[in-house]
């Protein structure tokens, strides 16, 4: 065994984990874990936040409108949703993010008036002349979305 210069010796160090420890790390691991499990969504996903992505989009639609000071639309179909705007008199697709058409998830529909489209208007104080109302349905999961003629956007069971 090692000597110091002032004559004590070394003690050989301890080396590992005790049982102890390693018990309250894999403790650890596995509240984590469960929380982890127990936090993680349906794999389809709830129609509720799919909506509530719609809701956004819509807003987000309706911001745009005020702020280029032009008429954007929103519409909605049974198989999914995107935004045009008016250039030159016509209503063109806007294909750019957050506005791009896009297809509801698989399983999911949009009930929507009798005319099967929706379509909000937002002018350029972000009213519409016709409010919009929709349900999405998957299964027995439901969300209505609902566009008053203020703009205002709301998302409901």
């Amino acid at each position: 065994m090692p000597t110091l210069a002032t004559g004590n010796r070394l003690r050989s160090a301890e080396h590992g984990f005790t049982l102890i420890e390693l018990m309250v790390v894999v403790a650890i691991i596995g509240i984590a874990t469960g929380a982890v499990v127990l936090g993680m969504p349906r794999p389809g996903g709830r129609v509720r936040a799919e909506a509530e992505t719609f809701a956004a989009r819509a807003i987000a639609a309706r911001d745009k409108a005020i702020i280029e000071s032009r008429d954007i639309s929103v519409w909605v179909t049974a198989g999914g949703y995107g935004a045009s705007q008016r250039r030159h008199g016509v209503w063109q697709p806007i294909n750019l993010r957050p506005f791009e058409p896009e297809n509801w998830k698989p399983g999911t529909t949009a009930i929507v008036d009798g005319t099967g489209t929706g379509r909000a208007v937002f002018d350029t104080t972000g009213t519409i002349a016709s409010p919009v109302i929709f349900t999405l349905v998957r299964d027995s999961d439901h969300a209505t979305v609902a566009i008053s003629g203020d703009g205002t956007v709301r998302v409901g069971p």
